[in-house]
Parts: C-alpha cells; sequence; structure tokens
C-alpha cells in the first residue's frame, strides 16, 4: 500500500500495513492501517482508493469528515474508518464483501 495523506503541517512519519488480508464473501473486513509515530490524522487529507483510481475513492475524508457521497458509489453505506484517528489509526473497515472487492487497496 502507499500512502498519500496531506496536512498543512510539515510531519514526518511511515505508514504501517499488512502486506495482506484475507476474508470470505459476504464478511467484513478491516485494512489496518497507522501512523508511526503517531500523529492526530483527524486535520489530515487522506483517501482509501484501488490501483490507479486516486480520483474515485473507496473513501474520502477531509475537512474533518469522511466525505458521504464522494467515490465509488459501489462503496457507499459499504465503507467506514474504525481507528482512532487522534492516535493515527485510519483502518478501513469494509462490510458485505463481494468479488469484485478483491484487490490492492491504497491510502
Amino acid at each position: 500500500m502507499f500512502t498519500k495523506l496531506s496536512t498543512s503541517k510539515a510531519v514526518t512519519f511511515s505508514v504501517s500495513v499488512p502486506n495482506s488480508v484475507s476474508a470470505l464473501s459476504g464478511s467484513s473486513v478491516v485494512l489496518p492501517c497507522g501512523l508511526s509515530p503517531s500523529y492526530d490524522a483527524k486535520t489530515f487529507e487522506f483517501r482509501w482508493y484501488r490501483n490507479d483510481d486516486y480520483d474515485d475513492p473507496v473513501l474520502l475524508y477531509e475537512n474533518l469528515k469522511v466525505q458521504e457521497n464522494t467515490g465509488d458509489p459501489q462503496y457507499r453505506g459499504r465503507v467506514s474508518l474504525i481507528g482512532e484517528l487522534e492516535k493515527g489509526n485510519v483502518s478501513l473497515k469494509l462490510e458485505n464483501l463481494t468479488l469484485a472487492d478483491s484487490g490492492e487497496y491504497m491510502t
């Protein structure tokens, strides 16, 4: 996974993610992602997206909230942030998995 986070002040951090995550069709999965050292990510802008589809995100977080009507419509109502943003946890939860959900996700 790659990272593309922006903030108004210069900070240096790394992003920790696992190599792969597996789940069954119809179930839910968490794609873990955390900042190290822990920074308060509430003021950051970040997006989860697939492959090279940066402009059509799975989830977009900006202006201190998840943008509900932005991005790929097939994910609306099925994705959420489950981490504690103030501790640098920007993990994504994806529910009701389908075969179309398989692939690489980036943040």
